[in-house]
């Protein structure tokens, strides 16, 4: 598809993370008990009722949609025993659940459960949340009540009603596999990252075949006949610990293109990529494109621009002639009662760059891994 016919699309940036970024200074503003205001906004001990003896625990689900293609991670999972409802993967958001009020209210999910108001937000403590064979307590766990009918009148978001923010996430070695379609969720009180993959090839040395090996697993492999397996270890890319510890957002180092090194948000949450202003003044080409439509979290669409740039890398990782967008200013609103601040010179890593790679966010050790891209892989292979 040429730079032209790319520039058309209605590119659905999801900025969860700068709507919702609130201040280190700013945590312990909420009028009330200030214990569910330190439950609010620090890291929360999630624990899956299954973790084996030994502190560990793992779950793989199918996402659903088409990942691969659109760059978003919708999978399944219930709510105090709900029936399977969709929710967004979005490393964006950085608190640990939301749902649609609407969906809540129709399915009657909010019928004799806790709920709190904070930060003009109504809050809900549902007694469990299931991914998978993970089901974890979340009494004590807010989940965000929101409007999201915006959000589900999206191409291909209907279905969806809820968000698993990185607040959810951070306690996980979390794995996002575009290629294979998979979630994976690993716990483990070791805090052993997993990062090896086990390749298969075809006897014509094609791939055919990539199998995740987490800690706690033993593959069998079954190997095409005349074919080989190959290990890798993907190299670890550091998390920025002020981002992580501060505001629960991964946050890497990224370079674009060869000479301008700055900091991009994984969002998941969000198809396309963007750049600091500041950094598109300098390298923006003639080619640029205004009036690109973007719907920010809210559901508040702004206009932008769109350029190419020769390259984004990131560690090892390198993809080439990517179009990304920038904004003349800062296009967020205050939004309930929230101080927004918006990093002026970071960028978002959205799913247009994701969904080339096999992600890995190991939230315990601080670190991401980007395996492939595996761009030989046989379509549609398990």
């Amino acid at each position: 598809m040429g730079f032209q016919s790319l520039i058309r699309l209605l590119i659905t940036i999801n900025l969860w993370s700068l709507i919702f970024s609130i201040g280190h200074s700013e945590q312990n503003v909420v009028t009330g008990d200030a214990s569910a205001s330190q439950r609010f906004f620090q890291p929360l001990p999630l624990l899956p009722r299954n973790v084996r003896p030994d502190g560990a625990a793992v779950t793989r689900v199918k996402m659903q949609g088409r990942p691969r293609e659109e760059g978003f991670a919708l999978v399944k999972a219930r709510i105090a025993g709900s029936p399977s409802l969709i929710f967004l993967v979005d490393t964006g958001f950085n608190r640990v659940l939301a749902l649609d009020r609407t969906t809540a209210q129709r399915m009657k999910l909010l019928d004799g459960v806790q709920t709190k108001v904070v930060h003009d937000v109504e809050c809900v403590y549902f007694k469990s949340f299931t991914i998978g064979e993970f089901t974890i307590d979340t009494s004590t766990v807010p989940t965000w009540l929101m409007d999201l009918r915006w959000m589900r009148a999206l191409p291909g978001f209907q279905e969806v009603v809820g968000i698993i923010g990185f607040g959810f996430l951070r306690p996980f070695v979390t794995r996002i596999d575009y290629v294979q379609e998979t979630l994976t969720l690993e716990f483990n009180q070791a805090t052993k990252a997993a990062a090896y993959r086990v390749l298969v090839y075809d006897r014509g040395n094609k791939l055919v075949k990539i199998i995740p090996l987490t800690t706690l697993e033993s593959p069998v492999l079954h190997l095409p006949e005349g074919g080989r397996a190959a290990v890798t270890t993907p190299v670890p890319i550091p998390l920025s610990q002020y981002w992580l510890e501060q505001r629960d957002m991964p946050v890497v180092r990224a370079t674009v293109n060869e000479d301008y090194a700055t900091e991009f948000f994984i969002d998941t949450g969000a198809q396309g990529t963007t750049i600091p202003r500041s950094l598109a003044e300098k390298i923006a080409s003639e080619r640029k494109i205004g009036g690109i439509k973007t719907i920010l979290g809210n559901g508040q669409t702004v206009k932008g621009y769109a350029t190419r740039v020769r390259s984004l890398v990131v560690g090892e990782k390198r993809l080439e002639q990517m179009v990304v967008y920038y904004f003349d200013n800062d296009p967020l609103p205050q939004t309930s009662g929230i101080s927004v601040t918006l990093p002026q010179e970071m960028g978002v890593m959205g799913g247009d760059f994701l969904r080339h790679f096999e992600v890995t966010i190991d939230g315990p050790n601080g670190v991401v891994y980007l395996e492939g891209p595996y761009s030989d892989l046989v379509e549609g292979c398990a």
